[in-house]
């Protein structure tokens, strides 16, 4: 049924109107901006507590990193100081487990040498999150490290070298070519005034030298040569008492061979013939090749000190390390002190030796030897010095002996007299130039003429004392333990020697890895073998 036009067109006015109407609420609710910041302010909200959320963790783990990184720190320090006689390893796991974090412990790794050690520790560990596990992470790892080196900067080193006679030809030209190249691998890129080397040659004795025996208080003092007469309680120490004199030894030629007399009795025609003296027989050589050279950092000086090196005599490797360890002592740093002032040591070195338990410091002693202790002689005390039986007259140098019996005899022409050729004027000789200027059998003998006595003389008389092979060794195994006990480090080098005398110096040396028992050329390798070992701190720093 068709509607009215009219009422067709109503309702198609009716329908338009709603729809216009329709459209300009749209247009109005575009337009309208109520509501917008509430919106931006939930959505800023979850940002804050996703943002909070991160920051607790985070606090909570970097919490937990430095509990982890100082518990690191204080370990390895620990673990590095070359004082610690625990394993390294050992230290750092015993300090993270008291902390309660042995289980983070990735890796450790220990370098060291004779004067250094390294160690270097990793660590990994996480810790939950609360937070963020809503996020997805249940976890932020740690990750860290630490690294500790405790390294020696002032070395000090005593060379104490075997130049006996058993040492003449090849055997002292292969140990100065190893002791120099000692020398050249020791101060290789040292920098200068941290090392010292003091070398001591020691034969039948030690020469200490005119200027350093000089800088002590001596008994019985003298010329002739600088030696000193340790007594057995010395070798139980390394320090040398400054506080007494030490007994300076006689310029002494010991022999009691009667052919030796006899010689020097058929050249009595000449005024001199009682000063024989026979340097290559004297317990202490008085030549400069074969003195004690103390703390020098030049390496030119010493070697030319090295090669200047002569043999001599007999061995007595305890005085040897008696002196080695002295001058590594700090009882020695007045003596020292006193040289550097002179120009005599470097002035670097004016307050050496240090304190044995100085920090970052490593004192040395290199004890090398081809041979047993065999023998010295030491004069019976009361005997050093004093007025002898003795007269010479100043203007001849005719001896007179004096007899307590029956006035004076005169051994240049074999006779008596009431008084001593020179008269008044005549000279007594102090004990200590009898000792320098004759043999000790030429004296005893002209004593015993000048009495009317027979003599014996390998029974009859005995001015010295003569220490043998077990006191030697006895003494020495002292000066060695008190050097170790003093923390020094002891190596021994056995240069073609038997085993009764490489089991002394093993004994003698730190441990049995610092002891080298070497033949021929072979010396040269334990000296650098030693010397590298010394050096290795300049490789690390």
């Amino acid at each position: 049924m068709r509607r009215p036009r009219g009422v067709t067109e109503g309702v198609a006015m009716a329908r338009n109107g709603r729809l216009w109407r329709g459209r300009g609420a749209l247009r109005a609710f575009h337009r309208a901006e109520d509501g917008a910041l509430a919106v931006w302010s939930i959505f800023m909200f979850l940002m804050m507590l996703m943002v909070a959320a991160l920051g607790v963790d985070l606090m909570l783990a970097e919490t937990r990193r430095a509990q982890l990184q100082s518990t690191l720190d204080r370990a390895v320090l620990a673990a590095a100081d070359l004082d610690q006689e625990q394993d390294p390893e050992a230290v750092v796991r015993s300090y993270l487990t008291r902390a309660g974090l042995e289980d983070s412990l990735e890796a450790v790794e220990v370098t060291e040498g004779l004067n250094f050690r390294n160690v270097e520790v990793r660590a990994q560990m996480s810790q939950d999150t609360i937070l963020l596990g809503l996020l997805g992470q249940d976890s932020l790892p740690i990750a860290t490290g630490s690294t500790a080196e405790e390294a020696v900067n002032d070395i000090e080193i005593s060379l104490v070298l075997d130049v006996s006679g058993s040492m003449r030809g090849t055997k002292l030209r292969n140990l100065k070519d190893a002791a120099g190249d000692f020398v050249d691998t020791v101060f290789e890129d040292s920098e200068p005034g941290r090392t010292s080397i003091s070398l001591v040659p020691y034969s039948t004795q030690v020469n200490a030298g005119a200027e350093l025996l000089g800088a002590f208080n001596r008994s019985d003092a003298h010329d002739y040569s600088h030696c000193v007469d340790f007594d057995a309680a010395s070798y139980g120490e390394t320090s040398i008492a400054l506080s007494a004199p030490l007994q300076q030894a006689a310029h002494l030629d010991p022999s009691t061979d009667p052919a030796r007399w006899w010689w020097q009795w058929n050249q009595r025609d000449s005024v001199g013939f009682w000063r024989f003296h026979d340097e290559t027989r004297s317990v202490c050589p008085d030549d400069e090749d074969r003195e004690i050279l103390p703390l020098s950092g030049d390496p030119e000086t010493l070697k030319r000190h090295i090669d200047a090196f002569s043999t001599h005599n007999l061995t007595s490797t305890e005085i040897g390390v008696k002196w080695g360890s002295a001058l590594l002592d700090p009882s020695l740093r007045p003596v020292i002190s006193e040289l550097a002032r002179e120009g005599i040591v470097d002035p670097d070195f004016a307050t050496r030796p240090l304190d044995h338990n100085h920090e970052n410091s490593l004192k040395v002693m290199v004890v090398m030897s081809d041979g047993a202790n065999t023998s010295h002689d030491q004069l019976n005390p009361g005997l050093y010095s004093g007025a002898s039986d003795f007269w010479i007259d100043p203007d001849s140098g005719i001896l007179s002996v004096g007899n307590h019996d029956d006035g004076f005899y005169v051994p240049r022409w074999e006779s008596r007299r009431s008084g001593p050729v020179g008269g008044d004027d005549a000279l007594r000789m102090d004990r200590r130039d009898v000792w320098g200027q004759m043999s000790a059998v030429t004296r005893e003998r002209l004593r015993r003429e000048a009495r009317y006595a027979g003599v014996d003389l390998e029974r009859d008389w005995v001015p010295f004392m003569r220490f043998g092979t077990g006191t030697k060794d006895s003494r020495m195994a002292q000066a060695c333990r008190a050097a170790r006990d003093a923390g020094i480090v002891v190596y021994a080098i056995g240069f073609m020697v038997n085993d009764r005398t490489a089991g002394v110096l093993r004994d003698c040396a730190s441990s049995a890895g610092h002891f080298f028992r070497v033949e021929g050329l072979e010396i040269s390798e334990a000296f650098t073998a030693i010397a590298r070992q010394v050096r290795q701190v300049r490789l690390v720093e």
